[in-house]
């Protein structure tokens, strides 16, 4: 007869959320401002987020598709100065 195994507990991730963020000397704040992002348009900037093993992405609102997306920071095409647009 087979031994039943243990049960785990899953590891909660741990994730480092912060509202501001540069790039190439240009400051984005949540919210507001809006940057391009190859493949998926303008998208409004919300969070940077590095996890516990030091990958780092974008959390962004897609204009174009209306709905939350993740990207790499690489993605980042242009960042739009004097666009104050927020996410209705």
């Amino acid at each position: 007869m087979a031994t039943q195994r243990t049960k785990c507990i899953p590891a909660t991730p741990v994730f480092d959320k912060t509202d501001e963020y540069k790039i190439n000397n240009l400051h984005l704040v949540s919210g507001v401002t809006e940057i391009t992002v190859e493949g998926l348009g303008r998208c409004v900037f919300y969070h940077h987020v590095t996890n516990d093993h030091g990958v780092e992405w974008l959390d962004v609102w897609s204009i174009k598709l209306d709905q939350w997306r993740a990207c790499s920071i690489d993605r980042v095409k242009r960042v739009h100065l004097g666009v104050t647009r927020k996410r209705e």
